[in-house]
């Protein structure tokens, strides 16, 4: 969850095991939080008062301010509470933090944006539930398609709302298979675009409606969720959207994401990650693939590049510096292609840039995110919570 100002020619938008040394003492908590209690303890603790339940919740929130031409004044804010989703605020060594988080934009010249998101980790960390809805009424620019699209663009006022869910379910140590759904709603106003951009396109012009279903698979082996010191995780999910779901397009979508994270020593850690999604079918353009966002390609505007095809990688260096403060040097790299442009290594745009960090929880290492990155002929800034990946 980030905001996310660019800084592009006129451009912005507002969008673990733990360290060695306390390896023992880690393990010592963990066997404390689940050792079988006794029936003093017991009788101790049947009378939880709500002191004590609320400290098991956990909260963040930063407010902020921008600028743009096309927006005006805008203001934004976004808040995370974590806790732990077992019976009584109990916890077990499977138990991760699960989350909800919102995040809003709202402009002077009555523009705006939503989303509010929640994951759950249930039935010890077996069974996953994630939520999402987001809504917005606010301006987008479009580039044109290709990772050759120069700096031009034309704006359009992109007015949606959409919804997903997604089940998943452990069924091997750390490797869980789910279903998804997910549908969007979206109307094109004030529609500017020359022939080039979206009049010869034929993609959706007007808006319209998708319904999607899918499978995913997940390997979970992260140390912690918000900021990992050690561990990987993995990911796949193929959706469809077709007319029997209410879809009023017919295309898949195909996303696999890969991360690494090396625990150099203490809390010093290289994080690597590479992504890649790939769209097929009549695909809307709003639908087709963005580069550029406040988690991956920090300093391109979401959008300045776009097609059905999207590879990226990222190489990300993280480290402490005084206190609760870290820090962060970081490079992304990617490139987006269509059917009709071959994949070519002479089109990657480049990202790098670094920032700080605030730890607010030493339990589940949850980090308010400051980022500072350029790109080819761009620059951006981004506030959010927790690392990018």
């Amino acid at each position: 969850m980030a905001l996310f100002a660019s800084s592009a020619p006129g451009a912005a938008r507002a969008d673990g095991p733990p360290s060695e040394p306390h390896e023992a003492a880690a393990e010592a908590e963990r066997a404390e939080e689940t050792a079988e209690p006794t029936p003093a303890e017991a009788e101790a603790e049947a009378p939880t008062t709500h002191a004590k339940r609320a400290r098991k919740v956990q909260g963040i929130g930063l407010p902020g301010a921008y600028y743009r031409p096309d927006t005006s004044l805008g203001f934004g804010a976004f808040a995370q509470l974590t806790f732990r989703a077992t019976p009584w605020g109990r916890t077990s060594p499977r138990s991760r933090p699960s989350s909800v988080s919102v995040s809003g934009a709202y402009t002077l010249r009555h523009q705006y944006t939503g989303k509010l998101r929640t994951q759950l980790f249930l039935d010890q960390d077996r069974l996953i539930l994630t939520a999402e809805t987001e809504f917005a009424h606010f301006p987008t620019r479009l580039y044109g398609f290709g990772n050759a699209a120069d700096a031009s663009h034309e704006s359009y006022v992109d007015r949606f709302f959409s919804g997903r869910i997604q089940l998943e379910r452990e069924v091997f140590d750390g490797i869980y298979v789910g279903w998804t759904t997910r549908v969007r709603r979206t109307w094109i106003l004030d529609d500017e675009a020359p022939p080039a951009y979206l009049d010869n396109i034929g993609r959706s012009k007007d808006g319209g409606t998708i319904h999607g279903a899918g499978l995913s698979l997940r390997v979970e082996g992260r140390d912690f969720l918000l900021a990992p010191l050690s561990g990987h995780y993995a990911s796949l999910e193929v959706m469809g959207n077709f007319p029997r779901l209410g879809s009023e397009q017919r295309f898949v979508s195909l996303r696999a994401e890969g991360r690494k994270y090396f625990q150099l020593r203490g809390e010093h850690v290289l994080a690597l990650r590479g992504l890649a999604w790939f769209t097929f079918g009549d695909v809307p353009f709003y639908e087709t693939v963005p580069l550029g966002r406040a988690f991956t390609m920090r300093g391109y505007y979401e959008g300045r590049y776009r097609d059905d095809h999207y590879l990226a990688a990222q190489v990300e260096y993280r480290f402490p510096i005084l206190w609760r403060i870290y820090g962060a040097t970081f490079v992304d790299a990617g490139t987006v292609f269509g059917p009709d442009g071959a994949f070519s290594f002479s089109r990657i745009q480049i990202s790098g840039g670094g920032g700080l960090r605030l730890k607010v929880s030493d339990k589940d290492r949850t980090m308010l995110r400051f980022d500072a990155a350029i790109g080819r002929g761009t620059h951006g800034f981004v506030v959010g919570v927790n690392e990018a990946f």
